[in-house]
């Protein structure tokens, strides 16, 4: 550390901000010095490597990536004829092409505990997700917890959907049942239209029955009248011939 450490400070930023300022020159050096000297070596190793391994080989990786803690790479697989014997290799890493890089500030000193409560901090402000705060913890089994996280992930979604097609359920049947009491309130508005006709034809047939009874009656009536004064007209006509037929026998008689 090249810089002013007697005063210390309580907070993890207080510690971050001394990393910063204690490393400044280093990380000068780091990058103009180190880096390119690891990355040089790195070039050498590749190509003893490569004429080293060239039998079948299989290599254990600790914590390839930051999720995933062990990975298993097997080299130089045989390939086998019908006749069982060996005509290749796959994987063969000694005709491999590939380039060494350097990981920035891989090779510097880091407050872990500073840096984890920074990703809090940007987990809590949505910056991050909670995957990229587990891949730099020390837990274990961060893979399978990885995959329980993205399964919980799918069944929250699927519960998502699950609930908007309730949502969706629901006010389809709140609204076929306003439907059905509009339709009842119908129903019950026709039957009471058709009783109500029904009832009026029926007063009209009654009025009807009573007009034809009571216009036959009066017929009825009008005929035995009408016989009566034909009669009485006959008994008067007689009478009147009778008194006639005394007035001349009496005028005879004197």
């Amino acid at each position: 550390m090249q810089g002013d450490t007697q005063q210390q400070h309580e907070t993890f930023r207080g510690m971050l901000a001394l990393d910063e300022y204690g490393t400044r020159r280093i990380k000068q050096w780091m990058k103009h010095s180190i880096e390119p000297a690891l990355r040089q070596l790195g070039k050498v190793i590749m190509q003893i490597s490569q004429s080293v391994y060239t039998a079948n080989k299989r290599f254990r990786i600790i914590q390839p990536s930051a999720i995933q803690e062990e990975r298993e790479q097997e080299l130089n697989i045989p390939i086998y004829n019908d006749m069982g014997q060996a005509i290749g290799k796959s994987m063969d890493y000694s005709a491999a092409k590939f380039d060494v890089r350097i990981v920035a500030g891989s090779t510097l000193p880091v407050n872990r505990w500073a840096y984890l409560a920074e990703l809090k901090e940007l987990l809590q402000f949505g910056v991050i997700d909670d995957i990229a705060v587990l891949a730099e913890t020390d837990v274990r089994n961060k893979e399978q917890i990885a995959k329980r996280k993205s399964l919980y992930s799918q069944l929250q979604g699927q519960l998502g959907q699950l609930q908007e097609a309730v949502k969706d359920k629901e006010g389809t049947i709140e609204t076929l049942e306003r439907q059905l009491v509009q339709a009842g309130i119908k129903g019950k508005v026709m039957q009471a239209e058709m009783e109500i006709t029904k009832k009026k034809e029926e007063v009209k047939g009654d009025i009807k029955d009573t007009y034809r009874s009571t216009e036959a009656k009066q017929k009825l009536l009008q005929n035995v009248m009408s016989n009566e004064v034909d009669s009485s007209k006959k008994d008067l006509s007689r009478e009147v011939q009778f008194a006639k037929k005394e007035l001349q026998s009496n005028n005879k008689n004197k």
